[in-house]
């Protein structure tokens, strides 16, 4: 079998006392994208860091293909570990050309072969001809694509992506970003991508890692999170959705938008929360489903999201719908909701 293109094993890092990174475990195999996502502050940019050898490890071990290069006893240099970095700042040198700046990776290498790797890396990243113009001369997507072609040129066999997109407008980043994870797998190197956007996670990553105050939360596909949050705080971060309190009563979860299937693990009588995304509440004809009030309308390009205020209720509850159908602001509908699509926890005592 195959060793993982990075394994980190429990590892820990301790910033002025307070824990940082706490016990992260995680293999990357070889090939595989993983998107490491959570809010600000969750630690995911100083894991990023002890991988590359930027920061060092406070416990636990790294290995990059079977090799420890942090740990007990143990550490490789960053320049050493065959690793590739894209910062969100992209990090040229000014006072380089763009052919130097990918050259620069390539310490050792004979300058006509490094200059001809440079020459192959900018055309693969649509820069043919961009080799002795200067980073003030580009716009902040080609930098990125700089950038890009700098960390690959090494042909390193895991490259770490700390929000390089962040700072391209939606639509920009979105082109780049598809372009550059397509390179990255093209090449066969492994990467994380980290991300505070639960979108990009998604569409990026062959598994996302999510992370909250230093611990990975929960690790798998894209669908699988989605789907099957392992916590509220997972289910409301991919995707926002409304509270809505029940308590199971003869095997089902009774609350004031309907019924639901109970799982098995929640006992009669047992107080949760019933988490309800818009797509899972749709309007229903007039004396179906419940009555709400309308609160609020957005449109969302293949639809409007409704706000809507349900008596019993403290939250108001989001809805979607394919057309406007002539509702007005305060006028009272009806709304049905997808009982099977309600994501259930117990009430944390």
């Amino acid at each position: 079998m195959q060793a993982p293109a990075v394994r980190l094993e429990s590892v820990t890092k301790v910033f002025d006392g307070r824990v940082v990174v706490d016990g992260v475990s995680l293999d990357v195999a070889s090939g595989e994208v993983v998107s490491l996502v959570g809010a600000s502050g969750c630690g995911k940019s100083t894991l990023l860091r002890l991988i590359a050898g930027l920061e060092r490890l406070d416990g636990g071990a790294l290995s990059i293909e079977s090799a420890v290069v942090a740990g007990p006893g143990a550490f490789v240099e960053p320049e050493r570990r065959g690793v590739g970095f894209i910062f969100q700042d992209y990090a040229l040198f000014p006072h380089l050309t763009v052919s130097r700046n990918v050259r620069y990776g390539l310490k050792g290498v004979p300058a006509r072969e490094a200059a001809a790797i440079a020459e192959e890396m900018l055309k693969r990243v649509g820069l043919a001809g961009f080799g002795e113009r200067y980073p003030h001369m580009l716009s902040g997507g080609e930098q990125q694509r700089v950038a890009l072609a700098r960390a690959l040129a090494p042909k390193p066999r895991l490259v770490l992506l700390d929000e390089p997109f962040s700072n391209l407008d939606r639509r920009l980043g979105e082109t780049v970003r598809m372009r550059t994870l397509a390179l990255i797998r093209e090449l066969g190197a492994a990467a994380i991508l980290v991300t505070h956007d639960p979108q990009e996670a998604m569409a990026s990553g062959d598994r996302v890692a999510l992370m909250r105050r230093g611990r990975m939360v929960q690790i798998g596909r894209p669908e699988e999170l989605y789907d099957r949050p392992a916590s509220r705080e997972a289910a409301d971060f991919f995707a926002a959705a409304t509270p809505v309190p029940g308590r199971r009563v003869n095997g089902h979860i009774e609350t004031r938008l309907g019924r639901f299937p109970a799982p098995a693990a929640i006992a009669d009588g047992a107080e949760v929360a019933v988490y309800l995304r818009a797509p899972h509440v749709t309007p229903a004809s007039p004396g179906q489903g419940v009555e709400a009030r309308l609160v609020g309308m957005s449109f969302v390009g293949d639809g409007y999201e409704l706000l809507l205020r349900v008596d019993g209720l403290d939250e108001p509850v989001r809805a979607r719908s394919a057309e406007r159908n002539g509702a007005r602001i305060g006028e009272v509908i009806h709304i049905s909701v997808r009982p099977n699509d309600g994501l259930i926890f117990p009430i944390e005592t």
